[in-house]
């Protein structure tokens, strides 16, 4: 489903799509297009709370692109992958059940700015990858291989060294990845990058990288 902009949207008048009850599982969209099940073009202001959402093939659950902000998702159960394209900033994704990996990228550039990934539990080989991003906050999240399988290029969290002033804390990541915890980061004395607090419970083959 391809959602595009709305007029009249703002902090002080969003739009939401959530569960009457607040039961998650009360509320199921799925999808059998070859598209994302939720996709936001330039899209602000919108709040998506305790629903599920499922998807075909190997397409994203949410995805927001084209300069989507101020975005929330929250209290959902993703059955694939959460995603944020380029130019989306200031978004908020937290408190999700996500059995895929939550995949953030901006461009060369362009990064994106001040987006929030905490307290979220995620099953699943590969966990929160993130580039092209300035002033991430990643924290509180429970990342967790469950298949017990350990497969090459996986990670618990991941960035790549062209996001700035990342903010890795007191999250935990336990199984068998590749590298548990993946940080290569641009940075200077006055641009600094913070990984602290962060339990690593690792498989037979797991390693870090920082």
């Amino acid at each position: 489903t391809n959602i595009n902009a709305f007029v009249g949207l703002s902090a002080t008048n969003t739009w939401t799509i959530q569960s009457e009850t607040g039961d998650s599982n009360a509320v199921i969209i799925d999808n059998n297009n070859t598209t994302a099940t939720l996709l936001f073009n330039s899209c602000d202001y919108v709040r998506i709370k305790n629903i599920t959402v499922n998807t075909w093939a190997s397409y994203d659950a949410i995805q927001f692109n084209n300069g989507s902000d101020y975005n929330k998702v929250s209290g959902c159960i993703l059955n694939a992958r959460l995603t944020l394209n380029n130019n989306c900033h200031y978004n908020l994704l937290e408190n999700n059940l996500v059995n895929s990996e939550i995949y953030l990228s901006g461009q060369s550039g362009f990064d994106c700015i001040g987006n929030v990934v905490r307290y979220n539990t995620i099953h699943h080989t590969s966990g929160i990858h993130f580039y092209y991003q300035d002033s991430i906050i990643v924290e509180g999240n429970t990342i967790e291989n469950t298949t017990g399988q350990l497969q090459s290029n996986s990670f618990g969290i991941k960035t790549l060294g062209n996001s700035s002033r990342s903010w890795v804390t007191k999250n935990k990541i336990t199984g068998n990845f590749s590298s548990l915890l993946n940080i290569s980061a641009d940075g200077s004395v006055t641009d600094t990058a913070i990984i602290a607090n962060n339990i690593l419970i690792a498989g037979d083959n797991a390693g870090v990288g920082v």
